[in-house]
């Protein structure tokens, strides 16, 4: 559910999960979900708190800056579908193999 999530709300970036496909084009972005657990409330009402890590990946710093910053825009804060909330952690900044990344941690809320 997560990973269609992120690749529907990222429309028309390349996103993978876990990692970059060999020979890739960049700019692109890679989820991975650290971990999921269970929330029971009063009730019966079931939800799952999901904690993901998004990296962005592109050449130079402003590219990756700027999808960073649109990464932020489509995800953060937004409910809807099966979506309770979304809400960014932390992020910063790295440099591997030539290639500049963000990387952002999200809590997503879901129903289930």
């Amino acid at each position: 559910m997560i990973g269609r999530f992120i690749v529907s709300r990222l429309s028309g970036i390349r996103v993978y999960p876990q990692v970059l496909p060999q020979d890739v084009t960049l700019p692109a972005v890679t989820y991975n979900q650290i971990s999921r657990s269970a929330l029971h409330a009063f009730g019966g009402d079931r939800s799952t708190r999901n904690r993901v890590q998004i990296d962005v990946w592109a050449e130079g710093y402003s590219e990756v800056r700027s999808l960073a910053a649109e990464v932020k825009e489509r995800l953060s804060r937004y409910r809807g579908e099966n979506v309770r909330d979304v809400f960014l952690t932390n992020e910063f900044e790295g440099f591997e193999d030539g290639t500049r990344r963000v990387t952002q941690e999200y809590i997503i809320y879901e129903e289930e």
